[in-house]
């Protein structure tokens, strides 16, 4: 019994890593050979490729510029949200993380910051620099950051909702 469990471990093993996909920057991957090909990026000159369940960017040629992610969605106010295991972050137009994977979840940018959720469950808000101009310690919920900088904040042990500005200070 104890050999059979452990051919099927083995097996597994073996099978597991031959279907995991590893991409390296500058390789050039055949784009006929993956499984989807998305020209959503914001500027029409890259890729995003999925091959496996796992994203990259590349060029037009599929020479590989970004690290390998779980997701990768497009750019929104010159960032894209990507995803590694359970983390979010965020990376730039050249492909670098400016955000670090750190968040449970996060949303796109809007009017300059972007919404966040730590594996506490609490929101918070960041600027574009990645920087946490309200840490995710006390709200449950928060809107999108308007136009004028307010965001509707929910605290639903308090049962309270109030307007807030991106900083936290309470406007209404």
């Amino acid at each position: 019994m104890k050999k059979v469990l452990l051919g099927l471990i083995i097996l597994v093993s073996i099978v597991g890593v031959l279907i995991t996909i590893k991409f390296s920057k500058k390789e050039q991957i055949n784009l006929k050979k993956v499984d989807i090909v998305r020209n959503d990026l914001n500027n029409g000159e890259n890729l995003r490729v999925i091959k496996n369940g796992k994203f990259v960017v590349t060029d037009l040629n599929g020479v590989v510029l970004s690290d390998v992610y779980d997701n990768i969605k497009p750019f929104q106010e010159g960032l894209a949200v990507v995803k590694k295991g359970n983390k979010y972050g965020f990376i730039n137009e050249k492909y670098k993380i400016v955000v670090p994977l750190k968040y449970k979840y996060v949303n796109n940018f809007i009017n300059g910051y972007a919404i966040v959720v730590g594996f506490n469950d609490k929101f918070g808000i960041i600027d574009r620099k990645g920087k946490e101009v309200l840490s995710p310690l006390y709200y449950d919920f928060l809107s999108s950051v308007g136009s004028n900088g307010r965001v509707r904040a929910s605290n639903f042990k308090e049962k309270s909702e109030v307007i807030i500005d991106v900083y936290g200070n309470v406007l209404q």
